[in-house]
């Protein structure tokens, strides 16, 4: 699930707070760095938990509006169609999802008021007044609906992005990339309702590839850090350091220790994957500024035969 490019940004913050926090030991920012890899899919579990439970607010509001003494028109009997959707029953009888949810006691971390906003933007929208009319439904319409609920209801709703980001302090990182792998994951789903593994993320070989990719990467630019400052030093010359960016700093560091020590990963795509990290974590000019180092780091080190790249390569 985790991307190079994600893997490599919470590195990066995973080093940032390791030099700017004295009293943080090497093991401890390899501990935090490793939980910061664990919280980004309870982050995507803790979305379809609250699917599931905005599907299951159908039920309350069924029960207030019955217990109304003086009930309206509109009041009427609640359509519970969406508690028999495929893809929210093969969820929600799915026994991995549900471990999932209680290792990380996601019901403590539940918002009523969130669950019933979500719930009547819902119950409002065309889309799903419109799934509730259609009187034969199949996978198709199932899927849509769930489609519906997840990326353009929850996603876009400012309470529960507010939400998210009380109880997820990462949330504005990785929330872009959840929403990419999101829509992926539902596209998988989709052609098979109770293939739930397609929707349910497991820790399995490639998470921890990932896992000891960040691990690694973490350890060498930090052990290595008077190695690595002395390799960028050269090129910095003409420039203050002390008032260079230190997460352009670390961009370069992260980026010398990848082209040394990382003999899997092609040389251009540790490049240009760091010059893009640096579009949106740094200065406006340091896209620009680590290109040109990068560059010239690159050229010199190969010179020097000290760059040597073997392998199939990551996946990116």
């Amino acid at each position: 699930m985790l991307s190079r490019r994600s893997t490599r940004i919470k590195t990066m913050q995973a080093l940032y707070a390791h030099n700017r926090n004295a009293d943080l030991t090497l093991e401890g920012g390899r501990k935090n760095l490793a939980k910061t890899l664990d919280n980004f899919i309870d982050q995507y579990h803790y979305i379809l938990f609250t699917f599931t439970k905005v599907v299951h607010f159908l039920t309350t509001d069924a029960e207030i509006k019955a217990g109304k003494l003086l009930p309206t028109e509109k009041d009427g009997e609640v359509n519970l169609k969406l508690l028999d959707n495929n893809f929210f029953k093969a969820l929600e009888s799915n026994s991995t999802f549900d471990q999932m949810t209680s290792k990380g006691k996601f019901d403590s971390l539940l918002d009523a008021n969130v669950i019933a906003t979500l719930y009547r933007k819902m119950a409002n929208d065309p889309r799903y007044v419109d799934y509730l009319d259609t009187k034969l439904s199949g996978e198709k319409e199932d899927f849509q609906i769930v489609k519906y609920i997840i990326e353009d209801l929850m996603f876009h709703d400012e309470v529960f992005q507010q939400h998210m980001e009380d109880l997820f302090p990462r949330w504005q990182d990785d929330n872009e990339f959840l929403y990419s792998q999101m829509g992926k994951r539902l596209k998988a789903w989709k052609k098979d309702a109770e293939n739930v593994a397609a929707i349910v993320y497991q820790k399995d070989a490639s998470f921890r590839e990932i896992e000891d990719f960040a691990d690694q990467l973490f350890l060498k630019t930090a052990d290595r850090d008077p190695e690595l400052h002395a390799i960028i030093g050269k090129y910095l010359k003409n420039w203050d350091e002390k008032r260079l960016a230190l997460i352009d700093t670390i961009l370069m560091k992260m980026a010398a220790c990848e082209l040394l020590y990382f003999k899997e990963i092609p040389v251009k795509v540790t490049i240009n994957e760091y010059i893009d990290i640096s579009k949106s974590y740094s200065t406006p000019k340091s896209k620009e500024f680590i290109n040109g180092i990068l560059d010239k780091l690159m050229k010199d080190l190969s010179n020097e035969g000290r760059i040597v790249k073997e392998g199939r390569g990551l996946k990116n």
